[in-house]
């Protein structure tokens, strides 16, 4: 190699150099800038992106994980809160012992949104024995601990979506996640988004008037 040839050589070696260094603070940056903004990762999101975590499925994030991150408030509207099983079930016993509300709205089991989505999940040919089960789970749960549990049954909203809003009265805590009922996907399967209010205000506030109507237009369950 000649000194001319070495000495071009050098400079592509710095100039490389260079760039690397750069391209990695440039990420370091990101990544600091990420965690700044994300006031607490919930579970384990797939992605996050201007600050709402997403997550590919419901393995990703459980509904152990949400209520953990309660101190106060926590309302819930879907379509037939299957996911409330034996242990979630307990789970929420405990939370309400703490202190904590909750608020479950359902649709009418006789209500024509019930026939828009039969024969579209691969479960949901028993929509409205599903949708009678949790509500007399709740029941008992309403019985047991009164004003800390409000029922509601909504006959309006289509129910395309499952909300779950924590702690709406402290703006510094709350967050809100949001999952979809794209068609033919089991519950496993579907995915959801979570933003705290500090983190995307926007987000946020849409979201949570979309809760809000369906809260606005359901009234108190009657046993």
């Amino acid at each position: 190699m000649t000194i001319y040839q070495e000495c071009i050589f050098k400079k592509f070696v710095r100039f490389f150099k260079s760039e690397i260094e750069k391209f990695s603070e440039k990420r370091k940056k990101s990544v600091e800038v990420n965690i700044e903004k994300v006031q607490k990762e919930i579970g384990k999101p797939n992605s996050i992106e201007k600050c709402i975590q997403h997550y590919n499925s419901r393995e990703r994030i459980s509904l152990k994980e949400i209520l953990d991150n309660t101190t106060d408030t926590v309302e819930m509207s879907a379509l037939t809160f299957s996911v409330i099983k034996d242990n979630d079930l307990s789970l929420i016993e405990r939370k309400l012992k703490k202190g904590i509300k909750f608020t479950f709205i359902l649709p009418d089991r006789n209500s024509t949104i019930i026939d828009r989505h039969i024969d579209r999940y691969p479960s949901s040919k028993d929509f409205k024995e599903k949708i009678e089960r949790p509500i007399t789970e709740l029941s008992n749960l309403k019985t047991k601990f009164k004003d800390n549990v409000t029922i509601k049954i909504n006959i309006t909203d289509n129910f395309d979506n499952s909300i779950i809003l924590v702690d709406k009265n402290k703006p510094e805590k709350t967050f809100i996640k949001i999952e979809s009922r794209p068609i033919w996907k089991s519950g496993i399967e579907r995915g959801s988004d979570l933003v705290f209010r500090e983190d995307n205000e926007n987000n946020y506030s849409e979201w949570k008037k979309l809760y809000d109507d369906i809260l606005d237009s359901s009234k108190d369950y009657i046993d």
